[in-house]
């Protein structure tokens, strides 16, 4: 007999345009018509922490959900105190903060240098409202630093989360966070694409 199949599910998959346009055209109208289809679904359990589920509910419009179909998504928490994780992803975590730290440190560094060496924009004249001299530095840092520190990294409890429920139960991660993804990766989970996810939960459907 098959096995029954545990899929944890991640906000960008109804989130995210390119994966949840298989499902519908807004994250109320995606989640809804996958609950639709993940009901009828064979040899299949979806689960979903309950952070993660608050997060998604923060994009669509749970009084337009269904009650009944809120049940297929099995909300649950990951034993956090219990879960044991391999050392060397903790090694390799590390490695990566303090790899980001450095070179988050090195830019802003570059951004002093170059603004010190570069001629300030005049400043607005008394009464007349306009940008600070240094807006467009610190913008410009802001937007650099963002992506060094968390492209290709966990950035929430949520994400987290995933992760150890997805190691915790043996279940098979679908995410389009690439830094999600990523990090699965190095823990050993199975992950499922999320552009082969639909077709995936297409094919277990019970007509």
């Amino acid at each position: 007999m098959e096995h029954i199949r545990r899929i944890v599910l991640d906000t960008s998959v109804f989130v995210n345009p390119a994966s949840s346009a298989a499902f519908g055209t807004s994250p109320t109208e995606a989640f809804t018509r996958f609950l639709e289809q993940a009901r009828r679904a064979e040899k299949l359990e979806f689960l979903m922490p309950p952070s993660v589920y608050v997060e998604l509910m923060h994009f669509a419009e749970e009084p337009a959900i269904p009650k009944d179909l809120l049940s297929v998504v099995r909300q649950q928490a990951p034993r956090k105190h219990e879960v044991k994780l391999p050392g060397m992803f903790i090694y390799t975590l590390v490695d990566e903060i303090r790899d980001r730290i450095d070179r988050g440190l090195r830019l802003a560094e570059r951004t002093v240098r170059d603004a010190l060496y570069t001629p300030a924009p005049p400043e607005p004249e008394r009464g007349e409202k306009g940008p600070r001299p240094d807006a467009e530095w610190i913008q410009r840092l802001r937007e650099t630093h963002r992506r060094i520190m968390r492209e290709g990294m966990l950035d929430s409890k949520a994400d987290v989360d995933i992760l150890l429920l997805a190691y915790e139960t043996g279940a098979t991660l679908v995410s389009a966070d690439q830094g999600l993804t990523l990090w699965a990766e190095n823990l050993g989970l199975e992950i499922l694409p999320y552009d082969q996810f639909p077709a995936f939960l297409a094919a277990r459907v019970h007509a």
